[in-house]
């Protein structure tokens, strides 16, 4: 109701930062954790102003579930660092083909899964087969730490990446939830006893689907790059994806519908729950 234009009904504006995307259930769980004043902190610098999921006194913590690009990346840390001391980034490498050297088999028989227990004493090295490239660009960057959420109870600080030109063979410590949740407590003493509740185990099921889908995609993928074109990624097999991604056939009832013959791993070794083997 102003002095120039008509009276009249504006929606409210969620948000203005351009950096803004919809949140995931994983961002959201993350979030959650926090103390209401910590999260969706206003940053300010010269004439930019965004959100950060997290701020901690002269800390920033960002929750990365989507693909980024390294333009987009290096704009965030710029501008971060501008109006904070220091940028932490947690990306979610949940249900991810990372693993850890083995001492018997090779390098890709010790896949880390939903349960898989790591130390955290010691620093240990990493191999990351289908790896974002672009977070290569936050190794050895001052002021700057990154972590991946790797499953149920870890994460990772990566702190050297071994690859001339990629990210895969890298050298990180494990910290549970917990302990990492404990770092954070250095930069705002008011965090100490902040704990997840186990609000992050078991993810979103819906999203353990899609991650799904993702893994038969590339296995079909793969195959066909072999010359094995026994299964094609048709439209009904693409429907039949979206029926099970929905909710509205089980993962068995896909399986059998498509003639994938395609068996998942057992609930113990496995990213995904509550669904049929």
């Amino acid at each position: 109701m102003g002095t120039v234009n008509a009276h009249h009904f504006s929606h409210i504006k969620t948000t203005c930062d351009p950096w803004y995307k919809e949140k995931s259930e994983w961002h959201k769980n993350w979030q959650s954790i926090f103390p209401i004043d910590n999260r969706e902190v206003i940053k300010i610098s010269k004439e930019s102003k965004h959100i950060a999921d997290v701020g901690i006194n002269d800390t920033v913590i960002e929750f990365q579930h989507s693909s980024i690009t390294a333009k987009e990346l290096s704009k965030r840390n710029q501008f971060y660092l501008r109006c904070s001391r220091k940028i932490i980034w947690v990306f979610d490498c949940y249900g991810k083909d990372i693993y850890m050297p083995s001492q018997s088999f090779g390098l890709l028989d010790n896949q880390i899964r939903a349960h898989t227990e790591i130390d955290t004493e010691t620093i240990k090295k990493f191999y990351w087969y289908r790896s974002k490239r672009v977070l290569k660009n936050l190794i050895g960057v001052e002021n700057i730490e990154l972590f991946l959420h790797i499953n149920d109870k870890y994460v990772i600080k990566i702190v050297e990446c071994e690859d001339s030109w990629g990210f895969r063979n890298l050298i990180g410590k494990a910290y549970t939830i917990e302990e990492f949740l404990s770092h954070l407590a250095i930069y705002d003493k008011n965090l100490n006893g902040i704990k997840s509740h186990g609000i992050l185990n078991g993810y979103s099921k819906k999203y353990q689907r899609v991650l799904d889908v993702k893994k038969l995609t590339a296995w079909i993928k793969e195959d066909n790059r072999n010359g094995n074109y026994s299964i094609k990624l048709s439209d009904d097999l693409r429907i039949l994806f979206k029926d099970y991604i929905d909710g509205f056939i089980t993962y068995k009832q896909m399986n059998k519908k498509a003639g994938l013959g395609y068996r998942r791993p057992t609930s113990e070794t496995s990213y995904f729950y509550g669904l049929d083997n």
